[in-house]
């Protein structure tokens, strides 16, 4: 369990169990495994000889492009989630 102080006046512990995430990082793993495996494949076996370098670039920028969008999300749900607890702090006292 992890416990959470916000600050000394309204200390809130905020217990959340770790291993609740465990079968989400799971499934997320073997889904990135059995679709970069995929996409392996096509790139060295179904596409044309001057389209192999093509499709990798494309598959390695798509990768890339996820990436950041993921980094884009998190800080924004980060500063989402900021405001919102700064706006519950305030009309609980």
């Amino acid at each position: 369990m992890i416990e959470h102080i916000l600050d000394d006046k309204n200390s809130h512990n905020n217990s959340t169990d770790i291993f609740i995430f465990i079968y989400q990082n799971i499934s997320m793993g073997i889904s990135e495994i059995f679709a970069m495996t995929a996409s392996f494949e096509y790139a060295y076996f179904a596409a044309p000889r001057a389209a192999k370098t093509l499709f990798m670039s494309i598959r390695f920028c798509s990768v890339g492009v996820a990436s950041f969008l993921n980094a884009l999300y998190l800080y924004l749900f980060q500063q989402i989630s900021t405001y919102l607890m700064s706006k519950v702090m305030i009309y609980r006292i």
